[in-house]
């Protein structure tokens, strides 16, 4: 029958059928499948962007969700995801609404895309990644605005920072973690270039202290091959030591105020270099000194240094001691700009920059008395002066390399100038009739424009002109009592260097040169100075409440006490030499004493004692007892002070050996280069007392200053 022979056919069709139903069904879950798996991972190649932005429409159109429910559902995507990552600005809300969703919400990238990510290599043409380039952008210019302030370059560094910054705005709160590492490698960058910069600064801290401390036996330069007399040699020093001084102070006033503290540095320095030659060259050519003579033995047949020999002599001097006081004044200063003031953490950096500035100058002047008086005093003056010259200029050398590191400022202008015409104003006027404020203010706040720089008002500026002045007025009496303090150090050390030039400086078959004596206090008081810190202070700090153990004021007092111990030490070992001298019969040939020149060694640590407390004493005064533009000159008035006390040392000298010629045959107690023959001992003591009146002077003001601030409530 019909039927049954279309039964087979029919039959047929049913599993086709089937077949095709159940391909079409697998076919679909691997089209699923597939979609699953690219949204887990995203497209490779050029077509990235299209496939991301048709995922969603696929994912959609799978829901099959009505048309006002894909729009709501879309809303709240939207929202969610602005709460989640606020964008700023309208460029920004712009850019957020034309990305589209699977852009902007893309997660699993994998380890190795955050990887690529948090290195800095992520790849162009990237879907969703606006934001990142966006914030990447922004960091790369703070990293390159810090940088650029490394380098010293204020404009540029600013520009950038800000632009950093302006990008910082713009970038979500969930990439603080590249932000923080992004400021970390800036941060890393800057305290690596001002780490450069101040290594440098301490090489040439110590390569400078070298060859100066060595310049402690100039006076047996002086005396043995200038064959200058024993005043004359004590008056060069300490001409010398005032000039260092006076330019020392003159450099911390026009640096940084006039010109920028690196130019002072690379322009008078070399100076020094230049003086070092030409006293090498003078020690190497007979005829610019006098003829080879034993002055110790011979003093009365040695012709001494005149004309163009102390020419030269005086003309090298000047050149060393412009450089030197610049490099004295401008190398901490410059280090201390490394450092910013507003940061408590900058603040400790700086306090321990300088105290390795200590450091650095304690090691090089223990390699110079060690090494370089050994090197003048055995294998010859002309090579000690031109390896001091060398080590000088390599030490300017190393802080060159470092200019690019080297953060500096502006000069600013010197309080200086508007100090100086608010007292000439107010000694004018006192003359006349009471001061005239009004006036006063006028001339202060005229002023004030180029000692303070910025000022936001004349008021302002007049007002610190006048607390600054009267500061000064105040701690005047305090300057003078120190002046006369310092005033008997210089003759005492020069004096005691040549005296021991006639002991027996030998160990063994080493001699040692007397300046060389110095290295010991100097290399104690180097290994002491975190005992100090540790163990002193704290508990000195117990008994007195001051933060330091001691005031400045007791600290000045201290020294002044070391240095009449001092002077009477010498006078006492003096009368002990002058006896073995008369015991030996010397006293007539001038040979050496036979007496060990360690003898000298206490008053040596004395003296050094002396010399940093005082010294940093008064500077530590200034710094406590003023405003922040005084402490900017504190140590320009301390040199002031002591350049000063150098120069009165002079005079002093020649008045003491002018007076004593009125007694003892009309020869004074300095008189001759024969020390055999001269009353040092009767001069050391003169300095006792002199330091001993001084000392009480100081007390006196001291004390009034003290009781003045007590009752001020300061």
């Amino acid at each position: 029958m019909q039927p049954r022979a279309c039964l087979p056919e029919r039959r047929g069709v049913g599993r086709s059928g089937a077949l095709a139903r159940r391909s079409e069904r697998d076919a679909a879950r691997r089209s699923e499948r597939d979609a699953a798996r690219r949204r887990r991972r995203p497209e490779r190649g050029a077509g990235a962007k299209q496939a991301a932005s048709e995922r969603p429409v696929e994912q959609r159109a799978q829901q099959q969700l009505p048309t006002d429910e894909r729009a709501r559902r879309l809303d709240q995507l939207r929202s969610r995801t602005r709460a989640r990552r606020p964008e700023q600005g309208t460029s920004a809300e712009q850019g957020a609404s034309e990305q589209t969703a699977a852009g902007r919400h893309r997660r699993g990238r994998g380890v190795r895309r955050r990887r690529q990510e948090a290195a800095g290599r992520t790849r162009p043409g990237r879907a969703g990644v606006g934001w990142r380039d966006e914030r990447a952008r922004g960091a790369t210019m703070t990293a390159a605005g810090a940088w650029a302030s490394a380098r010293g370059s204020a404009a540029a560094g600013g520009k950038l920072g800000r632009a950093g910054a302006a990008g910082r705005k713009r970038r979500p709160a969930r990439a603080g973690w590249r932000a923080g590492r992004a400021a970390m490698t800036a941060a890393g960058a800057w305290a690596s270039a001002r780490g450069s910069a101040v290594i440098r600064l301490q090489l040439l801290v110590v390569l400078r202290s070298c060859p100066n401390s060595a310049n402690f036996s100039l006076v047996a330069y002086f005396h043995r091959i200038l064959h200058l007399d024993i005043v004359t040699s004590s008056a060069v020093i300490t001409y010398l030591v005032g000039a260092i001084f006076f330019f020392a102070a003159l450099m911390n006033f026009i640096a940084g105020a006039y010109i920028q503290r690196t130019t002072a540095i690379f322009v008078f320095s070399p100076l020094a270099v230049l003086g070092y030659m030409l006293l090498a060259l003078q020690a190497y050519l007979p005829s610019l000194h006098p003829l080879d003579c034993e002055i110790n033995k011979e003093p009365n047949n040695c012709e001494s240094a005149k004309g163009w020999s102390l020419t030269l002599l005086y003309l090298s001097l000047l050149m060393f001691a412009i450089g030197e006081g610049c490099m004295r004044a401008c190398i901490p200063l410059l280090g201390g700009d490394q450092f910013s003031n507003d940061d408590p953490k900058e603040t400790h950096l700086k306090s321990t920059f300088l105290s390795w500035i200590k450091f650095a100058n304690s090691v090089g002047a223990l390699m110079g008395l060690v090494f370089l008086v050994w090197i003048e005093n055995n294998l010859g003056w002309a090579l000690g002066f031109m390896i001091s010259a060398l080590i000088v200029l390599v030490g300017l050398f190393v802080a060159a390399s470092g200019l690019p590191f080297y953060r500096t400022q502006k000069p600013n202008g010197s309080p200086l100038k508007g100090i100086l015409q608010v007292l000439v104003t107010s000694s004018k006027k006192r003359q006349v009739a009471t001061i005239d404020v009004i006036e006063l203010q006028e001339i202060g706040a005229a002023d004030s424009v180029d000692g303070e720089g910025k000022s936001d008002s004349k008021s302002t500026g007049t007002t610190q002109v006048e607390e600054l002045t009267k500061a000064i007025t105040r701690m005047l009496p305090i300057f003078i009592s120190c002046l006369l303090i310092y005033l008997p150090f210089t003759l005492l050390m020069t004096l005691t260097i040549q005296v021991g030039s006639t002991m027996d400086k030998g160990i063994g078959v080493i001699q040692i040169p007397s300046a060389s004596l110095i290295a010991i206090p100097t290399a104690f008081h180097m290994l002491m100075q975190p005992c100090y810190r540790q163990i002193l202070t704290p508990l000195l700090k117990r008994f007195t409440g001051h933060t330091h153990g001691i005031t400045p004021l007791q600290s000045i007092g201290a020294g002044s006490v070391c240095g009449v111990a001092a002077a009477c030490l010498a006078a006492l070992v003096e009368t002990r030499r002058l006896t073995v001298a008369e015991q030996h019969g010397l006293t007539l040939t001038g040979a050496g004493v036979p007496m060990s020149v360690f003898w000298l060694v206490l008053q040596f640590f004395l003296l050094s004692i002396m010399d940093a407390a005082s010294f940093s004493g008064l500077i530590e005064f200034i710094k406590s007892e003023s405003s922040p533009e005084m402490k900017l000159i504190a140590p320009a008035m301390q040199s002031i002070v002591a350049g000063i006390a150098a120069w009165l040392a002079c005079a002093f000298i020649q008045l003491a050996n002018n007076a004593s010629r009125h007694g003892d045959g009309g020869r004074g107690w300095l008189d001759g280069a024969d020390f055999n023959r001269t009353r040092l001992d009767r001069f050391f003591l003169l300095l006792a007392g002199f330091e001993f009146v001084a000392l009480i002077n100081y007390a006196f003001w001291a004390r009034r200053y003290a009781k003045k601030q007590r009752s001020s409530g300061v």
